[in-house]
């Protein structure tokens, strides 16, 4: 049974829109489109290959070599710089490409210098006279002869069987669907055990409402499923539903659940899938499946994003799921919206696995999204769990129109499916003095509608519902979405020389909106646009900004009330000079002090504004001697101050030498411009014996006012700022404990 759902609108369609749209830049005379990428500052993009016919994807090989899938069934080979006319393999007899159909998938095996293997995941022609209609999938084994595929070495190992579709062969059919025009085959990774990931979408209808697309929730189907086999075909035994027996669908089953799961990456460490699903008419995915979680359903049909998919809702396998809770499902790492029904088609990428990137994006997974032309990016810890905000790398891609990503030790490398090329973002100019305000943190933020976006246009009310930041037609990587009245503060802390930004109204309200930008440094108004609304042009702000503590950026309604006033500090970054690496200036208790009471707190006061967010139970701990177990303790930063402290929830041992760490180097804490504490600072002090009597420098206050500057412990008041003063010194006598003050000075 099929039906239309009124109102709802399909995502993008990747490969078959490819082809329009080059059909229509031909029809203009052009050769190609013109590429206007924005990117960070210092990173290039560049043609690696080109004159390449729809290419999908490719795989490296052990020499550099590169082969490259076509849409038709090719597979070309670049080497020692030359695109080769003779083909790795011509597969096009065997391969329909009809609309997003084709050779998708493409893969090197882990042993390719030993073995020769390469895998090539595609939608089977069974009839040529069928074009358009219903087909199924096949991921073949070939082995490499110097640049040819062997003749004769080729191997169905998945999708033996083939024919219209695969409704008409029995369950547990190894038939891999393919009866839409699209969400049919999607991507190969291998494992560093050498097995293979394959992501196969549902091979239902994509604009309707179709039973099809049901069997994503069947585990003895291949539709909708994300499989992990051995290079021979075979489930792995440590997939989730194992059944003792390697040739059966369930077998291979590492997750299920999913609508079009185009495109993924796997973690280098832990080998974990991060895979990119394809949405309907609201909700793009990326996945993350963990077989180690309660469940490895994706949700589809059943959830788009982390919402009931309102079309298959009434349906009884939906309906049995739906009561299981929301437990039976495993969510999306991060969804997002279409943005009132803007389409979307998210292209699930890799980790960057190079060092000559800036060390920001270490360990960092980089998605694109083919229809809204961007690159973005989020990082993810060492075991392979996403662990930082979502970050904007690329904009104004429509015209390349990725499809691919992967990475090699020079930079980020993608399909350009529109230009045929395969082109590498690399990071030529190593300027570590500009920093983007949307990679730091703020000191406070205030904003008339939802959060502050960091790379996105101001959305809805929920946190990362923008779009790409968009003025004047032009989009932008880097910047801050708000709506008016919005007030955003950064620390400079006197280190910076220039602050620069592309300002308006974002294009996602059209004309309307009016708001004023103001710039104000040091609580002093450097800078106002005057009124701007949808129509205006982009104004440019360039401020000198020597010498300034405090940057706060303004933006005010027109004065007609603040509907839909979204504006953007597009492209907001500050030029910094050379970053002196934060210190410790001052411990309590001091280093080597005895007496302490059981009761006091641990602090640390730094040299210059430090980000809060990398202070934790890891990075400041307190040790006991003879014990590797750090005191159980609550970890607060004070801006203000510029000090840490640590709060240990219980009080401490007496007569106990303690050890305090502040960690540095990497993975340590980090000043608000990135860099991080060169090394561990560690100091020691003895906690006073039962009954001993508390110096009052030692314990924490309830409440402190003071005429100037901090109250001081045990050194004088000296002036504003913290750990500032000299010893406290009374007729010539010099006290090691005491509190220095400043009248009017009250401490409770």
């Amino acid at each position: 049974m099929r039906y239309i759902i009124a109102g709802h609108q399909q995502a993008v369609h990747l490969l078959g829109i490819a082809l329009m749209a080059l059909a229509a830049l031909v029809g203009e005379g052009l050769q190609r489109p013109v590429l206007g990428q924005s990117l960070p500052a210092g990173f290039v993009d560049t043609v690696v290959v080109g004159g390449l016919n729809l290419p999908t994807a490719f795989t490296t090989l052990p020499d550099g070599r590169l082969l490259i899938a076509e849409k038709n069934g090719l597979v070309r080979l670049f080497k020692n710089g030359v695109l080769l006319s003779t083909p790795f393999i011509d597969l096009r007899s065997s391969v329909n490409d009809y609309w997003d159909r084709g050779l998708l998938g493409i893969a090197a095996d882990l042993d390719f210098s030993t073995n020769g293997y390469v895998y090539l995941l595609y939608t089977y022609e069974n009839n040529a006279a069928d074009y358009s209609g219903h087909k199924s999938g096949r991921l073949t084994r070939v082995s490499a002869s110097g640049d040819i595929a062997a003749p004769g070495s080729a191997v169905t190992i998945l999708g033996t069987t083939v024919g219209s579709g695969c409704n008409n062969f029995p369950a547990g059919t190894d038939c891999i669907p393919s009866e839409s025009p699209s969400h049919s085959v999607g991507g190969i990774r291998v494992s560093s055990d050498a097995t293979l990931f394959v992501s196969l979408g549902d091979g239902a209808e994509f604009n309707i409402v179709d039973d099809d697309a049901l069997r994503a929730q069947n585990l003895d189907s291949l539709s909708g499923k994300l499989l992990h086999i051995t290079r021979t075909g075979a489930g792995v035994s440590t997939n989730p539903f194992w059944t003792g027996n390697a040739s059966e669908n369930r077998s291979k089953v590492f997750a299920y659940g999913l609508r079009n799961a185009f495109r993924m990456g796997l973690h280098p460490n832990s080998d974990l899938p991060y895979l990119g699903d394809v949405g309907w008419g609201e909700w793009e995915e990326i996945n993350a499946p963990n077989a180690a979680s309660p469940s490895v359903n994706l949700g589809w049909p059943c959830y788009e994003g982390l919402l009931h998919q309102s079309g298959y809702e009434p349906k009884a396998v939906c309906q049995s799921l739906y009561a299981l809770g929301p437990s039976a499902v495993q969510m999306p790492v991060i969804s997002y919206y279409h943005n009132s029904g803007g389409s979307s088609a998210v292209v699930g990428g890799t980790f960057y696995t190079g060092a000559l990137f800036p060390s920001q994006y270490d360990d960092a997974f980089f998605y694109a999204d083919y229809a809204v032309g961007f690159i973005r990016y989020f990082k993810v810890d060492p075991v392979g769990v996403k662990s930082g905000p979502l970050l904007g790398f690329g904009a104004n891609l429509q015209a390349a129109g990725p499809v691919y990503l992967d990475s090699d030790g020079a930079g980020l490398l993608y399909v350009a499916i529109n230009t045929g090329e395969i082109r590498r973002i690399s990071y030529e100019t190593n300027d570590s003095s500009i920093t983007y305000l949307s990679d730091g943190s703020w000191t406070s933020m205030t904003n008339g509608l939802g959060p502050v976006e960091r790379d996105q246009s101001n959305g809805d009310g929920a946190t990362y519902d923008g779009r790409v930041i968009t003025l004047a037609g032009l989009g932008y990587a880097k910047g801050l979405g708000v709506h008016a009245p919005s007030d955003v503060r950064f620390a400079l802390n006197g280190a910076c020389t220039t602050f620069q930004a592309a300002i308006g109204v974002d294009g996602e309200v059209g004309s309307n909106g009016s708001v004023v930008f103001q710039v104000w440094a040091d609580g002093i108004k450097v800078y106002e646009s005057g009124t701007m609304d949808g129509s205006s042009a982009t104004q440019a702000v360039n401020l000198n900004v020597s010498g300034t503590a405090q940057l706060q950026l303004v933006v005010t309604d027109g004065g007609n009330g603040n509907a839909q006033d979204h504006a953007d500090w597009a492209d907001a970054r500050l030029t910094c000079g050379p970053t002196t690496p934060p210190s410790v200036i001052a411990t309590t208790p001091p280093a080597g002090s005895t007496g302490v009471p059981p009761t006091a707190n641990v602090t640390a006061t730094f040299s210059e504004a430090m980000n809060a967010a990398t202070f934790s139970t890891s990075t400041v701990t307190l040790v006991p001697q003879g014990s590797l177990t750090p005191a159980g303790a609550t970890v607060t930063y004070d801006a203000a101050t510029r000090t840490v402290r640590l709060d240990p929830s219980a009080s401490l041992a007496t007569s106990t030498a303690y050890t305090a760490t502040i960690k540095g180097g990497s993975g340590g804490v980090t000043d608000v411009a990135g860099s991080p504490l060169p090394a561990d600072v560690v100091w020691t002090f003895t906690t006073a014996a039962a009954g001993a009597s508390a110096y009052l420098s030692d314990l924490a206050w309830t409440a402190a006012v003071n005429g100037w500057g901090p109250v001081e412990r045990d050194r004088a008041n000296g002036d504003l700022a913290p750990g500032d003063g000299l010893p406290i010194t009374l007729n010539g006598v010099t006290y090691v404990k005491g509190l220095g003050t400043h009248a009017a000075s009250d401490i409770r």
